[in-house]
């Protein structure tokens, strides 16, 4: 037996005594257990009327991770039967607010999180801005309809909203859109392919900020052990389905709490292939290498930092959910209550990945009205604390790993920096502490570190050339734009704006500095420093280069055949 959580915790801010009444959150005895967790693991499901229609969870308003009432627990949704439900300890509890209001949207300003607008009929609104502590009624300048995208927020100031509604109280069809701010819609695209041929789509990926692509490297093997296809990899490469494909969007393939782990849906071979006919892939090293953990499409979420890994069945109905918390080594399968099948459509949990407990949104069965939720709550696997001892890693709880090229050394945009990732063979809880890194050292520039210029393209060869029918880029007006001392004519090549490498290869420079036009003066004290033996010295070592090449081949020569 052993002292663990009970599952329970006061609500943030609640003030009541605890020498009196009920005492939920102190630790109770639980039997040891060796090797199955699965039955530490609380499974809570609570039904809804209708389905889901949205979700937001609501962040902390300093999001400091030191205090312990600072936390993002707080998770409104929205059905379709237009009812807003609110859980202060993510998922465990639901409460109605607004029981009497018809609400038909509800928006988050992305740029101040603890801020949700709540849209009504007619030009009803409510908003705000304490995690639903208070609720503001406002009155819209327009009439609000199912389907509009109503809000925008702008990034620095909060409190300007640009509002789109319709002009009068019509159906939706004969809406006349009216808006305070004039803006821009959006773009379309077109469609590259030929009218009724299908689309062909191929996955690349890039580790220096777009400056290359390449094509995905395939696992060998599959998860049952058979042979994928083998050859060049335009032929058989892995081919990934894109977060905008999801219900949610903000599904991402990973978490920049998890440095290098990423899960996609997608499918060996030459294209992308149906949705449906995918598999599930992991990756351990930022997609340098990849296997497949699963077989069809899963959805999956990050817990506690990457300690606790989520996978559940996508697209069709499940029994059962998977977790991981070896990093994807092993798989354990758990349940729902009464082995019921559910069709999950979302999987959530706080935005910082920092938490051990997830919301599934599901249906019972395609015809339902009704949306379930299933509380998952995994606190009481362990109440050990992981520790970081950077002195003796053997007694950390953590590794030390860091990004790099394949193939290649560690340097990635110029230097190489550590991360700290819990080890597989741990069960320990990190918590809200932030990832800890640092940078090792700083790398000498090499090719990885240049993108192609403007107007210049990378050709089969892997070298920047001038697209054709158009000129070089003048590099003239970078002066007035950077205010720059001086430049370089173009050469095809300019550095990653990410890269910090110092010395080594300059492909942005084969000529002499130009001076910008009104920093002569400037650049001549710049200059200056160098002497004139120094400008001597960089205009004749090319020729002294050439000079001694020439010797040392001659030599050669000399010695073998002479």
């Amino acid at each position: 037996m052993f002292l663990g959580l009970s599952g329970y915790r006061k609500i943030p801010g609640n003030t009541c005594d605890d020498k009196y009444g009920v005492m939920k959150d102190k630790k109770i005895k639980i039997p040891c257990s060796k090797d199955n967790y699965s039955d530490k693991i609380i499974v809570k499901s609570e039904d809804f009327k209708g389905d889901l229609i949205n979700y937001f969870y609501i962040k902390s308003k300093f999001n400091d991770p030191n205090d312990p009432n600072d936390v993002n627990e707080t998770i409104i949704i929205l059905t379709s039967e237009m009812e807003i439900y609110i859980s202060h300890n993510q998922g465990n509890e639901w409460t109605q607010i607004l029981e009497k209001e018809s609400i038909i949207s509800i928006f988050q300003n992305n740029y101040a999180d603890e801020e949700i607008y709540l849209l009504g009929f007619e030009n009803n609104a409510w908003v705000s801005r304490d995690r639903f502590t208070e609720i503001e009624k406002i009155t819209l300048p327009a009439y609000s309809h199912i389907g509009y995208t109503n809000f925008e927020f702008h990034p620095d100031n909060k409190n300007w909203i640009i509002y789109t509604g319709c002009k009068e109280k019509e159906l939706l069809r004969e809406c006349e859109a009216i808006s305070y701010y004039s803006i821009d819609g959006g773009k379309s695209s077109d469609n590259d392919v030929i009218k009724g041929a299908p689309k062909h789509i191929k996955t690349l990926i890039t580790y220096n900020d777009g400056g290359e692509w390449v094509y995905l490297t395939p696992p060998e093997k599959d998860s049952n052990g058979d042979k994928y296809c083998s050859g060049k990899l335009e032929k058989c490469s892995l081919n990934l389905h894109g977060y905008t494909e999801r219900v949610d969007f903000r599904n991402t393939f990973s978490s920049d709490k998890v440095p290098g782990l990423d899960f996609a849906v997608g499918n060996v071979g030459e294209y992308l292939d149906n949705y449906l006919n995918s598999n599930t892939f992991m990756t351990k090293d930022g997609g340098i290498t990849w296997k497949e953990v699963q077989k069809g499409p899963y959805m999956w979420k990050f817990g506690d930092q990457g300690s606790i890994l989520l996978l559940t069945k996508d697209k069709y109905f499940s029994d059962h959910f998977y977790y991981s918390l070896d990093m994807g080594n092993t798989w354990q399968i758990v349940y729902f209550p009464s082995k019921e099948s559910f069709l999950v459509y979302d999987i959530t949990t706080v935005y910082s990945d920092t938490s051990r407990k997830f919301v599934l949104f599901c249906i019972k069965n395609k015809s339902s009205s009704t949306m379930t939720t299933i509380y998952i709550d995994f606190t009481m696997l362990t109440d050990k604390k992981c520790e970081l001892n950077e002195e003796f890693q053997d007694k950390s709880d953590f590794d030390i790993w860091s990004f790099q090229y394949p193939k290649k050394s560690s340097c990635l945009f110029g230097h190489v920096k550590n991360y700290y990732r819990k080890k597989p063979n741990r069960l320990c809880f990190i918590g809200n502490s932030p990832i800890k890194y640092y940078i090792s050292k700083n790398c000498t520039c090499e090719v990885e570190d240049y993108e192609c210029d403007y107007n210049y393209e990378r050709v089969s060869n892997g070298t920047c050339q001038l697209v054709k029918g158009v000129n070089p880029p003048n590099h003239l007006d970078e002066c007035k734009k950077y205010n720059l001392i001086e430049y370089y004519k173009p050469t095809g090549y300019r550095r990653i704006p990410l890269t910090t490498c110092q010395g080594g290869k300059e492909l942005d420079k084969d000529s002499l500095p130009i001076p910008c036009p009104g920093k002569e003066s400037e650049y001549r004290k710049l200059r200056k420093s160098l002497g004139g033996f120094g400008l001597f010295l960089i205009i004749i070592s090319p020729f002294i280069i050439i000079i001694l090449s020439g010797y040392c081949m001659w030599a050669l020569y000399r010695d073998r055949f002479l």
